[in-house]
């Protein structure tokens, strides 16, 4: 947990500053955080509930 704090955070900052700039820069690397992200948030699906 303590691991995803910061990726979290990293990623709204990226989002924000596509929102308020959105070069084809700011674009790429808000992907490649989102990324990140995405990775990260897979450690905890073995912990969410099966579908009924």
């Amino acid at each position: 947990m303590d691991a995803f704090i910061p990726v979290i955070r990293k990623t709204y900052r990226r989002i924000a500053t596509y929102q308020l700039n959105r070069k084809l820069e700011n674009e790429a690397t808000l992907h490649i955080q989102l990324t990140r992200a995405t990775k990260e948030m897979q450690k905890f699906k073995p912990f969410l509930q099966k579908k009924w």
